[in-house]
């Protein structure tokens, strides 16, 4: 099985992403959305970006970094 981990730690969030992500397939295998916590990921990130795109691949790089998975991440402000 494929993972995905969501850089969040919000649970509302993740209940939405599960949603929008139901059914999803990588190379034919049932895909697995895991928060950060999840992933056993407890890092502090400092989010000092300018701009939510930036924030977001922050976030983004430092989880893919911590956990060697793919990686989601938003920052909605």
């Amino acid at each position: 099985m494929h993972k995905i981990v969501f850089a969040t730690g919000n649970a509302g969030k993740m209940k939405e992403i599960r949603m929008i992500l139901a059914g999803l397939r990588i190379g034919g295998q049932p895909a697995e959305i895991l928060s950060m916590k999840e992933a056993g990921i407890t890092a502090d990130i400092v989010e000092d970006g300018k701009t939510y795109e930036e924030n977001a691949l922050i976030k983004a790089r430092a989880v893919a970094a911590a956990s060697g998975e793919l990686v989601l991440a938003d920052d909605s402000g």
